[in-house]
């Protein structure tokens, strides 16, 4: 017998999803980047810690209506992982939009949700006219390759930001055609 996993949907943000991106940030960082980034920073993340400041971000995309999707994964009534797209800053010539923040529940990834953010994400992008995004990812990231995966071209562009007073090496991953990106199953 083979097991299926529970379906997932995808849609727009909501003030009340705040705590549930909170827990799947905080977790997601504490697995993900341990050894990476410091200690000190991954030590004190916590759903109660990090909801306000989701809480302001979600009502700041709501009340400037912003063109650029923040979409959640919900299955049933818990959020199992989520994507923020913006306007880049200073972003490599053609580009004009990112994703700042994608994160899955560790105990949800590998079931395709990373891929239906990303995807619809694409497809809302384009219906706002947008052409080519962007992915910013730590170069240690264990799971950065999954944009290459999904057609994300490695650019030549780095940056350095520091967390917690080290300099984290970043990498970007471009999609020059939103329209493919859209399309991935």
């Amino acid at each position: 017998m083979e097991f299926m996993p529970a379906p997932f949907l995808i849609r727009e943000v909501e003030p009340s999803d705040a705590r549930g991106i909170a827990a799947v940030h905080a977790c997601a960082w504490q697995t993900t980047y341990r050894g990476i980034i410091p200690d000190s920073v991954l030590d004190v993340m916590s759903e109660e810690a990090g909801a306000p400041r989701f809480l302001k971000t979600i009502e700041k995309h709501r009340l400037e209506n912003s063109p650029y999707p923040f979409l959640v994964a919900t299955m049933g009534d818990r959020i199992v992982g989520f994507s923020d797209a913006v306007k880049p800053i200073d972003p490599p010539p053609g580009f004009d939009c990112e994703i700042k923040a994608i994160y899955i529940d560790p105990n949800r990834q590998r079931m395709g949700i990373g891929r239906a953010l990303i995807a619809e994400s694409a497809r809302l992008l384009i219906g706002t006219n947008h052409k080519a995004l962007i992915i910013w990812a730590a170069a240690e990231n264990p799971w950065r390759r999954f944009y290459e995966k999904i057609g994300g071209e490695l650019l030549p562009e780095t940056k350095h930001p520091e967390i917690g007073g080290k300099p984290i090496a970043h990498v970007a991953y471009g999609w020059r055609d939103l329209g493919g990106l859209a399309a991935i199953p």
